[in-house]
């Protein structure tokens, strides 16, 4: 009797397209351009953990979410293309800021 091999399952640090970093008041994280505390969170870009194909809209969608979810609660939020590492949204409060 043959058994299936178990697909591996996706990984959001290794395989997202996304990354936010989020700067919270209540951590005393005043600017992104000094090391202050900061917590990152990536893009969930697929479907289910076990999904073939990746869908990078579906992962910035989410991360829009948690933008307007977290907007008040943080100083400054900046989202990052993991592929070229360049900055491509940045807001402040919860309100975009010009690159």
């Amino acid at each position: 009797m043959k058994t299936r091999k178990k697909r591996k399952r996706w990984n959001p640090k290794e395989h997202s397209r996304y990354k936010m970093v989020v700067y919270f008041k209540d951590k005393e994280a005043v600017d992104p351009s000094e090391d202050d505390q900061s917590s990152t969170f990536y893009s969930f870009d697929w479907k289910s953990g076990y999904s073939r194909f990746l869908d990078p809209q579906k992962g910035l969608t989410g991360l829009h979410k948690k933008v307007r979810e977290y907007g008040d609660k943080a100083n400054f939020i900046l989202i990052y293309d993991r592929t070229t590492d360049r900055l491509i949204e940045k807001y402040f409060e919860g309100e975009p800021l010009e690159l």
